[in-house]
């Protein structure tokens, strides 16, 4: 991947996890963090990259708990447990982004739209 496009990336994605930090956050955020760890999953999937054992079961427990509180009150936010999670999924997602051919990360959005 070119190199300013993963800066770009991993730019949108940082800042989206420190706004959902800040209590500031809405759908938007929220929702490129659910994009970033189904990426980030099916990229260790594929063989690049390796994730702990439970991340990516954590993460989906973080996100629903935000959105059921997103939805119910209009707060998007994350806790500094939650933060943690995310905040070691875009770790792994930026390597990711650096060691990744293109066409594994198209294979993995289009994995994403179809699901």
């Amino acid at each position: 991947m070119h190199a300013a496009i993963a800066r770009r990336i991993s730019l949108e994605n940082h800042l989206s996890l420190e706004t959902l930090r800040s209590g500031m956050g809405g759908e938007h955020q929220f929702n490129g963090m659910c994009q970033a760890a189904c990426i980030a999953s099916f990229l260790c999937e594929a063989g690049y990259g390796a994730a702990r054992e439970g991340l990516f079961g954590e993460a989906e427990k973080v996100l629903l708990d935000c959105r059921r509180a997103g939805i119910g009150t209009n707060s998007w936010c994350f806790d500094t447990e939650s933060y943690s999670v995310f905040a070691e999924i875009l770790t792994l997602h930026d390597t990711q982004l650096s060691i990744a051919p293109v066409r594994e990360l198209m294979r993995a959005n289009e994995r994403l739209k179809a699901s």
